[in-house]
């Protein structure tokens, strides 16, 4: 994905989250996904995220042919944290031959930062 339909893709979620009303200034893990076609690529990925300063990364259970990994970083939902971790994620995917998947947000880390999601 080009890195304007990147940011056009985070404003759409940003935007829904809003509506929600999360309060997007507070700090929260959001899960970063990668697909690499081959474990040796996956694995040196990890190694870069590691190297970056990201702890939480782990490798995914396998998808067909493809291997995942999650990097779990803990950011503002702010539209410009959000551009800058998902742009980094993706270049370091991307550089490495393997696809960025998104990011996301669990539940239970919503309900942590807004008691009225969900309702």
């Amino acid at each position: 994905m080009h890195e304007a339909e990147r940011r056009e893709s985070n404003a759409e979620a940003i935007r829904q989250l809003a509506q929600h009303r999360v309060q997007l200034e507070q700090r929260v893990w959001v899960d970063h996904y990668a697909y690499f076609v081959s474990e040796a690529s996956a694995k040196e990925f990890v190694v870069l995220m590691v190297k970056n300063g990201h702890e939480r990364v782990e490798h995914l259970e396998p998808r067909g042919s493809s291997f995942g990994v999650r990097v779990r970083l803990e950011h503002k939902l702010t539209l410009d944290d959000v551009n800058a971790v998902s742009i980094e994620v993706e270049r370091a995917t991307e550089m490495l031959g393997g696809e960025y998947d998104g990011w996301g947000v669990d539940d239970e880390q919503l309900e942590k930062i807004d008691g009225c999601f969900g309702d």
